[in-house]
């Protein structure tokens, strides 16, 4: 797991944007020499101050949405909302 910040992005659609573009990056198969790797993610997204104060708050929350992306099949981007809310790539 890691943790990504975006700072100063006041518009959600530019922030779906972005966490589709490195969604969509990371599913790329990754060769070394005969070996290929798969990748899969699942992201979850909380944002300031809609859905928490602080950091400890945000990062909980956004692992909270990260789990249920991954509890409804891996592989999307969750949107952290008083109930989380999921959106596939």
């Amino acid at each position: 797991e890691f943790a990504i910040i975006f700072r100063d992005i006041e518009d959600m659609e530019i922030a779906k944007k972005l966490t589709g573009k490195i969604h969509t990056m990371l599913q790329e198969t990754i060769s070394m020499g005969t070996i290929e790797c798969a990748v899969n993610s699942s992201i979850g997204i909380a944002v300031y101050p809609d859905t928490g104060k602080d950091g400890e708050t945000l990062v909980r929350n956004a692992d909270s949405a990260m789990y249920e992306v991954k509890r409804n099949g891996k592989g999307g981007i969750g949107f952290f909302k008083d109930t989380p809310y999921i959106q596939s790539p």
